[in-house]
């Protein structure tokens, strides 16, 4: 059973969060979310969502990193968590205005990086999501669409 952790779960990636749930995408339990402020993802935690203020763990037990931080927040939060990042794990930014490239140099050279453009519409099913990566592999880009075609 696939894990997915949220980091940085604001608004994007709550509503991320409740388009998997609603849509059977992703049970709760296969779902962490990370916030600073824990008080504001509670809504999650109610829904059966793993919620912890520790990216590390988070990462740890997830196949897919969903990262959903600010864009200046990008470099330092990748910085401090790329030991975490093995072949097997699947990082998608959300994050506007940041290459692939600016991932590549940060992460392992092995990684496998998506960048998605979807919206808040996600928590209602109408979002429209962008998507590029820095692999052609058919069956990992198949797996990252199963994640927002839900949504």
């Amino acid at each position: 059973m696939k894990k997915i952790a949220i980091i940085g779960t604001g608004n994007l990636g709550s509503s991320i969060a409740e388009g998997l749930i609603k849509n059977k995408a992703f049970l709760p339990e296969q779902i962490s979310a990370t916030r600073t402020q824990l008080k504001q993802i509670r809504h999650l935690q109610q829904l059966g969502v793993t919620t912890t203020t520790d990216n590390q763990l988070a990462i740890k037990e997830a196949d897919y990193i969903l990262l959903c931080v600010k864009p200046y927040k990008v470099k330092e939060v990748l910085t401090e968590l790329a030991h975490l990042f093995t072949p097997d794990k699947i990082l998608i930014s959300v994050a506007t205005g940041i290459s692939l490239e600016t991932y590549q140099k940060i992460l392992p050279q092995n990684s496998t990086i998506f960048r998605a453009m979807p919206n808040t519409a996600a928590a209602v099913e109408e979002s429209i999501t962008c998507i590029c990566s820095n692999t052609n592999e058919q069956e990992v880009i198949e797996q990252v669409k199963t994640i927002f075609n839900p949504i």
